[in-house]
């Protein structure tokens, strides 16, 4: 990550798994404070694991019933699919306990910190601070701060509940600078609807020079377009542009958050080492960049931070909840008045 001296051994990532490093994961779950956090972010899991195996035996237990007392060999398929079901459970909880203690591994020989199930966070951002269930599912955190992971949030209810998953990266910067966002244009829905789940329009949308509003939408707050210029600069602009267009990215006090639609496979070697590429050479764009930022309506450079007014962003219902909600009326409406329009005009017509 940026700012690492010391290089990354990747190796843990692709040797077996032993039985050695799974009882020292299940000793880090269960004795560590992260581990304690691990253990309650697969409670559910168990839950789940617990009444489907309960399901599994009394499948089991009526079939030889019905065997035994009837003399009906249909029995015998009901018991080979109960088989296979506790198989399938049983195969799927040992390989997520071999991947989760593979991530244990390479955190401890590169001196990382994992999180696993962390409800109660520090991180902030724009994909922080929606919907219920909000957990680090799992993240390694680097000793200087940064940090890479996934993160997800539940919303909706029923049968309109939904889990949303971000791949989220942190990099800790210098300065406090003012809150600002860059929307990706590349992942946007249909090329011009955001991906971003809350809308930006009540803050200023920033042009900047030569073919960077190709690839980004920049919202700084109002008031701090020139501060928005102090930090990018041409070689940033440019930097953005060739290695992160893909993602959406955001400052937030002294961070810089980078965020992606998928999770990051914490267990794939290529996919950390190419990342960790990206991130540095973007971070180290913006952390050059912005090392002497001070915010003039700050009466100290000393105090290291940002005015009222240029903390937080306003944010909004996201464009495409908007679109979805507004066809959503449109289709309820129609099945309403419709059929009373249809009636109206059949009386009418039968008139005349």
């Amino acid at each position: 990550m940026a700012g690492q001296v010391r290089k990354i051994d990747y190796s843990p990532l692709s040797q077996p798994v032993t039985e050695a490093d799974v009882a020292a994961y299940r000793q880090y779950q269960y004795a560590s404070p992260a581990g304690v956090q691990a253990n309650n972010s697969k409670k559910a899991n168990n839950v789940l694991y617990v009444v489907l195996g309960f399901f599994a035996l009394v499948i089991v237990v009526f079939s030889l019933l019905g065997l035994f007392l009837d003399g009906n060999p249909g029995g015998i398929l009901w018991i080979i699919v109960a088989g296979v079901m506790a198989w399938g459970i049983y195969m799927f909880t040992v390989a997520d306990t071999k991947r989760l203690a593979k991530l244990y591994k390479f955190a401890v020989k590169n001196n990382i910190v994992l999180k696993l199930g962390v409800l109660n966070h520090e991180l902030d951002g724009i994909i922080f601070h929606l919907g219920r269930d909000k957990k680090i599912s799992e993240a390694y955190r680097f000793d200087n701060g940064s940090e890479i992971g996934n993160y997800q949030y539940t919303t909706g209810s029923g049968k309109n509940q939904t889990t949303t998953e971000w791949g989220y990266v942190r990099v800790p910067l210098a300065r406090s600078l003012p809150n600002m966002v860059l929307d990706a244009k590349s992942n946007n829905l249909m090329g011009s609807i955001s991906n971003l789940p809350v809308s930006l329009g009540k803050n200023t949308k920033l042009k900047l020079e030569g073919d960077f509003n190709n690839y980004f939408d920049l919202y700084v707050p109002s008031e701090y377009e020139r501060d928005a210029l102090y930090i990018f600069t041409p070689d940033v602009m440019q930097a953005l542009v060739d290695s992160g267009a893909s993602y959406d990215m955001e400052v937030i006090d002294n961070s810089l958050m980078i965020y992606r639609r998928l999770r990051f496979d914490l267990t794939s070697a290529v996919e950390l080492a190419q990342t960790f590429s990206i991130v540095n050479l973007l971070a180290d764009e913006v952390r050059d960049q912005s090392n002497y930022y001070a915010d003039e309506r700050v009466a100290s450079r000393a105090d290291n931070r940002v005015s009222e007014p240029g903390k937080r962003l306003k944010s909004g219902v996201g464009k495409t909840a908007g679109i979805i909600a507004a066809v959503l009326f449109i289709i309820i409406f129609s099945f309403q008045v419709f059929p009373v329009i249809s009636t109206v005009i059949e009386i009418f017509w039968g008139r005349n």
